[in-house]
């Protein structure tokens, strides 16, 4: 059913809950997604899909097509088992983690369809949802050692508290011992999710997987008990890996017109190539201290990418702006939409759009890892 090739590309989420997020933050990068959690039934997870598809900020952007189709083990071709080498040290984790969640029932695979809407551009993508111990699943579906995943995302999987080395969350901890002997991902997501009445420590550069390449805002999960909450996120890699991304990318209009993506932050000297600058409001706060007061600084505030780019267009229409820079904003739509914003004749000759990390500049259009 998958080869070692779509295994290789795909986003692999143990503990997963029923966090859809990883299909609006990651579908420019891969179209094949693999859940494995043991808490939930067979149609409770359809049910769940289909509630949350109803809601922002899935609706209009995410739609589950059909309730999928059931998946026998034989088809899958995996049985999911502890590499014994860490079985014993695992268990003792994995039932504490039982005690609360109860034992597994039946296991079961399942396999939804799902489409992406990102300005009118439609991407199909494919998630295999596997009810077992995230783990063992792992284990089962990465055994080879030239195999693993490339994105691996432990958001709602911790347990006590990141600080804590048993938790799955934990750099350090037993889940990276765990990954580091089979290889690991390319990219590990780390985040943490507490009720709000506790305290939250967002991920941190430390263990094998230690250097920051994205940070995600607004990450809305679920707790146990279905409640909506918001997780501190980030993306690592370790030090040796190359993501092999071009740090600069031009996306050039039919009639002159351009947007110009660059992995660099925007410094204060550098306003001054441009007219006009649109960027966030922490940095936006921290420049009106050290700019002249008449340069032309504007405030993009939380606003989605199509709302900051009308309030761009709309500024350099008024002042007849040719040359203007902004910082990133938005979900990964920003290649999509940028394309249909310099097909305007009424907007700036060249936008200039700074990220700071990594994997702002990922694909926004598709484009693959380079191997």
């Amino acid at each position: 059913m998958l080869n070692d090739i779509e295994l290789r590309g795909a986003f692999y989420y143990p503990g997963c809950g029923m966090d859809l997020q990883p299909l609006l933050r990651f579908s420019h990068l891969t179209d094949l997604f693999i859940y494995a959690d043991p808490q939930y039934d067979e149609w409770d997870v359809v049910r769940e899909f289909t509630s949350i598809l109803a809601e922002p900020p899935f609706a209009g952007r995410l739609e589950m097509i059909g309730p999928g189709r059931h998946v026998t083990e034989q088809e899958l071709g995996r049985t999911a088992q502890l590499p014994a080498g860490m079985a014993r040290q695992l268990r003792e984790h994995e039932m504490e983690r039982r005690r609360n969640f109860g034992e597994i029932g039946t296991l079961w695979a399942r396999e939804f369809c799902f489409r992406r809407h990102i300005a009118g551009i439609h991407r199909d993508l494919r998630l295999i949802y596997v009810r077992g111990e995230g783990l063992a699943t792992y284990s089962a579906f990465y055994a080879k050692p030239a195999v693993s995943p490339m994105f691996l995302c432990s958001i709602q999987t911790t347990w006590g508290g990141v600080n804590v080395p048993e938790a799955l969350e934990a750099a350090g901890g037993i889940h990276e011992q765990f990954l580091r002997t089979f290889g690991g991902p390319k990219i590990w997501i780390r985040g943490n999710w507490i009720r709000p009445n506790r305290v939250r420590h967002p991920p941190v550069d430390e263990g094998h997987w230690n250097r920051r390449v994205q940070k995600y805002a607004g990450w809305q999960c679920f707790d146990y008990e279905h409640q909506p909450i918001f997780a501190d996120v980030a993306a690592f890699t370790s030090p040796d890996e190359e993501l092999n991304l071009d740090p600069e990318t031009v996306i050039n209009g039919v009639t002159g017109q351009s947007v110009h993506l660059v992995q660099k932050p925007l410094e204060i000297d550098e306003l001054q190539q441009f007219e006009a600058a649109f960027i966030s409001p922490r940095l936006y706060e921290w420049f009106q201290h050290h700019l002249v007061p008449d340069y032309p600084l504007h405030e993009h505030g939380d606003g989605s990418l199509p709302e900051v780019l009308d309030q761009i267009r709309g500024v350099a229409v008024e002042h007849g702006y040719q040359h203007v820079v902004m910082t990133g904003r938005g979900y990964e739509d920003e290649g999509e939409y940028f394309q249909q914003w310099i097909a305007e004749d009424d907007l700036p000759m060249h936008l200039e759009v700074r990220f700071e990390h990594d994997l702002d500049l990922a694909d926004q259009r598709g484009w693959a890892f380079a191997e």
